[in-house]
């Protein structure tokens, strides 16, 4: 197969993947919750790096990562921006879960990073950015298009502050990723970042009934 056929297959699979899939759940032609795709896309991206014998298996993993210092020094500083956001644009729930449904709130903070992240992170970061990086050969361009499409799967909330705070977290996200290339480390930085949006108030945009 020629490198330009190559790349047309992986142009239609990008489009297919990650503009299709959020589209079609937000015009209800996928009538199950969010999470199927979203693991269905995960297994999918799993068996493919599997199956992949030049990929490197240890980005699986924690690969070498150790930077948590600056991660919490940013983890502040989102708990900070998200508290005031929260204040500003419905202070009624400011700290909602964990003052008025504690119990729900420990469910959320024990479940989502298992079932949300993990899989998110294994598609926008690890898959994205070895299955595509010959249609985004450089940093820039690789970061801008993996936040991106992570950004617009967020368009199934129908709202506006899901989609540009998702546009922000997948940016630094991402930076993160292209540095260090650790699955198991980004998904923790990710878990952080969720959990301190369910946990200020501002996960009420991140909810589908």
């Amino acid at each position: 197969m020629s490198k330009t056929l190559k790349n047309i297959l992986l142009y239609i699979e990008v489009i297919l993947l990650f503009i299709g899939t959020p589209l079609a759940y937000l015009y209800d032609f996928l009538p199950f919750h969010k999470i199927i795709p979203l693991v269905i896309g995960a297994i999918y991206a799993i068996l493919l790096l599997l199956l992949d014998k030049k990929f490197n298996k240890n980005e699986l993993g924690m690969n070498g990562f150790k930077l948590f210092r600056p991660m919490l020094l940013r983890s502040i500083g989102v708990l900070i921006v998200l508290t005031i956001a929260t204040y500003l644009i419905i202070p009624e729930y400011l700290f909602y879960l964990p003052k008025k449904m504690t119990w729900l709130w420990v469910i959320i903070m024990l479940m989502y990073p298992v079932w949300s992240v993990i899989p998110q992170e294994l598609i926008y970061r690890t898959f994205f950015f070895y299955r595509y990086k010959t249609l985004f050969p450089n940093s820039v361009s690789m970061i801008m298009a993996s936040s991106i499409t992570f950004s617009f799967m967020h368009i199934i909330f129908e709202n506006w502050v899901a989609i540009i705070f998702s546009l922000i977290a997948g940016v630094i996200l991402s930076i993160v990723y292209y540095r260090h290339k650790s699955l198991l480390g980004i998904s923790i930085e990710h878990a952080i970042y969720g959990n301190l949006v369910f946990t200020t108030g501002l996960g009420t945009f991140f909810y589908i009934n």
